[in-house]
């Protein structure tokens, strides 16, 4: 391994090299997480003062010198057998604290008026002293929104942006993402299931639906914007309708959040996890894979019946004394956009929309 590519982990500020296996996880839509596994050494000063249970420490992994992951220990799990003794360290990133926990008790107001999501975002996640790293247009002001005080923060951010076709996640640095998924047209690469070692298909029929229609929320003394409906192109002869109501979002709402419920159904009604490929870098090796990126496959034994264009939702990597492998998770293009993929991966290659 050239050493502009070395693996470096540290706990508390300190470089910790005894470890034999590191995992890194990267997702569109939640946070990266750090596995490390080591050998147990109970009778190691250093050793007991690396791996305590809830230090909540802060750890960090950096590849070929720059910064892949910052987040705080959460699990240490040791671990004796015949065979030997070890110990699992599980870390993840800084902002998914709010996912724990709810904001401490007036921290800030509860109630927010005439302000924008991205204003709500930036006021919830600094209470967790989290800075946010904001790429995409979260519309205009918002004339009321309130947050439960016993309601863990992330649920309501992720409820809050969501309707803004967004999603979170986190930097490799440590703040919090808002983002959309990247349009097609751009693949890093093109990958032949002679090339997979191991792929596998995942579809959630009951996620699927014909329609989906978004109900605009009724403030007092006014009506709220008109039913929107998104209709399904590839689902004609099946009647499958889903109705939601839309919360505290300008004129306009109904469609936009109803568009972001149809694409993120595209998100969810169909998975391919290729595992195992054998290196960290897209096929012609300039750059490591990358979560919110594209990328072609072929692969008829997975029912994907022609070259197709995946967005690559999840990124695993990871290293032990066998090498080093990267596993992906794929999900339909415009998934995280709201649109509608031009066609799918099992239909007829004639077959597209126009």
């Amino acid at each position: 391994m050239p050493p502009a590519d070395n693996v470096t982990v540290q706990i508390g500020g300190k470089a910790f090299e005894a470890w034999t296996e590191v995992e890194v996880s990267h997702s569109i839509d939640a946070f990266s997480t750090l596995t490390i596994k080591a050998p147990m050494e109970p009778d190691n000063s250093d050793f007991r003062s690396w791996f305590v249970p809830f230090s909540f420490a802060e750890m960090k992994a950096y590849v070929g010198g720059t910064e892949f992951f910052r987040g705080t220990m959460l699990g240490v799990e040791p671990e004796c057998d015949a065979s030997g003794r070890t110990v699992t360290v599980t870390a993840y990133a800084v902002p998914a604290v709010m996912g724990d926990c709810t904001l401490a008790y007036k921290a800030i107001p509860y109630e927010f008026h005439n302000v924008t999501t991205e204003e709500i975002l930036r006021q919830v996640a600094g209470a967790f002293g989290v800075s946010v790293d904001l790429r995409t247009d979260l519309g205009g002001k918002i004339k009321k929104k309130a947050i439960d005080p016993a309601a863990v923060a992330l649920e309501f951010l992720v409820r809050l942006v969501k309707e803004r076709n967004a999603v979170l996640t986190n930097t490799p640095t440590g703040e919090l993402l808002c983002w959309q998924s990247i349009k097609p047209g751009s693949p890093v690469g093109l990958l032949h299931q002679e090339n997979i070692p191991k792929i596998r298909s995942r579809f959630s029929s009951q996620d699927y639906y014909s329609e989906v229609t978004g109900l605009g929320a009724k403030r007092r003394k006014q009506e709220g914007d008109p039913p929107h409906t998104e209709q399904n192109p590839f689902l004609r002869t099946v009647r499958r309708p889903l109705v939601f109501k839309v919360q505290n979002i300008e004129d306009g709402g109904g469609e936009i959040s109803a568009k972001a419920r149809l694409g993120r159904m595209f998100a969810n009604m169909a998975v391919y996890e290729l595992e195992d490929l054998p290196s960290w870098y897209i096929p012609d090796g300039s750059k490591l894979w990358e979560r919110n990126t594209t990328v072609n496959v072929y692969a008829p034994n997975a029912m994907i019946y022609k070259e197709y264009e995946f967005l690559i939702r999840n990124v695993v990597f990871k290293e032990n004394r066998n090498g080093r492998t990267t596993s992906l998770e794929l999900a339909l293009p415009g998934a995280f956009s709201g649109e509608i993929p031009k066609t799918l991966p099992w239909s007829d290659p004639q077959v597209t929309l126009s």
